[in-house]
């Protein structure tokens, strides 16, 4: 079965390279095509023949512009819009409705912001169901310019409820993105920001009338310059006439770009930064480690000093159902002594205590009679994948090895059973966990030495018909698992409820004097052997940093 998995690995990696190759030359054609073409859109659109043109079509479009206005003014437009909820009019009224809440350019400020006061927004004719239907159609800086306002306005509580619906809606959005992309989006709101701030005079993200009248006397001066040049310059149509810096910051202020209408939400963004900043520091938890493990100075190397004794260690911060990411990790069998010694690495589930003292004597060792799952002699012990919490009967998923490359124990425990494995791992081996939060039903996969680990047919068949009752208990559904799962992946059965965490299980008896087992926790990266899509379990978030794992295995 390993010869078979090797050869489906190879020939996969050789496909894979023949049509990444094939994509790379694509994609410089590609490129190379565009930038022609962009080269050549520029060079036209830079000459007098096209400005003319330009300047023809805005000429067109600001009379339409000013026809509408007359037709929709400010001082008129909620009459016609009460007068059509009156007629019945529907086409009447979704013409009002554009006209008050579509952004007029320039920056400047929806017309329904500028009506605020006016007492046709109170009449008893006009349905509070077309007025929350302009204000979610408001752009978010809008409801940002009502809610600044105040509760003056008498449909407050409808744009605070807007607003906070958009604010959920982004915080979903927000933990979906991957570290570089949320990095990316944090420096395109600074960019506004600055952006707002050289601008406007206030604080705000529409002008002032004060900006606007600065504004249009320097374009008024800065077209009698261009007008001025291009008589000089002569009647060719094919003259190239590039625009001064004044000229682009003028157009900065007055044509304002699509994005600023629906800004990200600063509080937002900044808490989920906050919130993965604290697994930028994840290591294994000292404050629940019991007396039989040792940890070192960077706490990430776990070591057992505690003969005839389990020993749990714990990662700091665990990750929850109904949250999004692809994660890994890597642990480094340091040393793993091949004489009664074990180790078990993988996801527990949180607990405040990983050892219990039970309240008469202590057993002087962990062997004898299991009273319960987790007490092994008397002695309370948390064991990866086979102690259930006290709360929900969850337990982990974990992979236990003896350290034998033949003849040994491999088992891997998952939700309170044990499934007996034919691979198993040794000192110097590096094992990586995948956690697969995206995927539809949660799983994880595991690899040894960057090979894909198949656990036993009976494991996978467990777990999958687990999967298939639970869904069909709440859904009264069946699921197909096709395509969801692949072969060797491990879901996560309580997929709708669920918290793992790192964690690393040890144990040895140490009479044989060859040595303590020891494990090095890799939480952040660089990887050993990287998996492409996957992020660090604890990966770095810094503004300014834009790494990102390197790919090299699916």
């Amino acid at each position: 079965m390993k010869i078979l998995n090797q050869k489906y690995e190879r020939l996969k990696n050789e496909q894979e390279n023949v049509f990444k190759a094939q994509h790379e030359i694509q994609c410089q054609e590609i490129t190379s095509q565009f930038k022609e073409q962009l080269h050549f859109a520029r060079k036209i659109s830079k000459s007098r023949l096209q400005r003319k043109r330009k300047k023809a079509i805005e000429s067109k479009i600001a009379q339409i512009e000013h026809q509408l206005t007359k037709i929709f003014h400010s001082d008129t437009v909620l009459k016609l819009l009460v007068l059509s909820e009156y007629l019945l009019i529907d086409s009447l009224r979704d013409s009002c409705m554009e006209q008050l809440t579509r952004s007029p350019g320039e920056r400047r400020k929806e017309l329904l912001i500028e009506v605020l006061d006016d007492p046709a927004l109170r009449s008893s004719l006009l349905p509070e169901i077309t007025i929350r239907s302009m204000i979610q159609r408001l752009s978010t800086r809008a409801l940002l310019e009502i809610e600044n306002q105040g509760s003056l306005f008498v449909y407050y509580d409808i744009v605070q409820r807007e607003l906070n619906s958009r604010s959920k809606n982004a915080c979903v959005e927000y933990s979906k993105l991957k570290n570089n992309e949320i990095i990316d989006l944090k420096i395109t709101l600074d960019k506004y920001e600055n952006e707002r701030r050289d601008i406007y005079r206030a604080g705000s993200w529409y002008p002032s009338y004060e900006d606007l009248e600065q504004s249009e006397l320097e374009k008024n001066g800065k077209d009698d310059d261009i007008t001025k040049k291009e008589g000089d310059k002569g009647d060719r149509d094919d003259d190239m006439v590039i625009k001064s810096n004044d000229d682009e910051e003028h157009f900065n202020l007055l044509n304002e770009p699509a994005s600023w209408r629906d800004p990200p939400f600063p509080k937002i963004l900044n808490y989920e930064m906050e919130r993965r900043r604290k697994y930028a520091t994840v290591k294994i938890n000292k404050r629940n480690l019991p007396n039989a493990l040792m940890l070192d100075p960077s706490e990430t190397v776990v070591t057992l000093i505690k003969p005839h004794q389990y020993g749990t260690g714990h990662a700091t911060l665990s990750r929850k159902a109904k949250s999004f990411g692809k994660w890994m990790m890597e642990f480094k069998i340091v040393h793993f002594p091949i004489k009664e010694s074990s180790i078990s690495i993988g996801f527990d589930v949180p607990r405040d205590l990983v050892e219990w003292k039970p309240k008469d004597k202590i057993a002087p060792t962990p062997r004898g009679t299991i009273d319960t799952l987790g007490q092994i002699g008397k002695r309370g012990v948390s064991m990866p994948g086979i102690t259930k919490d006290n709360t929900y009967g969850r337990a982990g998923i974990a992979w236990k090895s003896d350290g034998k490359k033949s003849g040994g124990l491999s088992v891997i425990n998952v939700a309170g059973k044990t499934f007996s494995e034919l691979e198993s791992f040794v000192q110097g081996d590096v094992l990586t966990f995948a956690f697969d939060q995206d995927n539809i039903i949660p799983r994880i996969q595991i690899y040894k030495n960057g090979e894909k680990v198949i656990p036993s047919g009976n494991c996978q068949r467990y777990l999958r018909n687990c999967i298939k009752d639970s869904y069909w208990k709440e859904k009264r559904e069946h699921i197909n698992l096709d395509g969801i799962l692949m072969e060797g992946d491990l879901p996560i059965i309580n997929y709708e409820n669920y918290e793992l965490l790192p964690s690393v299980n040890m144990y040895s008896t140490l009479r044989h004097g060859i040595g303590n087992p020891s494990v090095r926790c890799n939480f952040t990266g660089p990887f050993q052997y990287p998996l492409e899509g996957y992020e660090g379990y604890g990966a770095d978030l810094n503004v300014g940093s834009n790494r990102r794992l390197s790919s090299r295995r699916k």
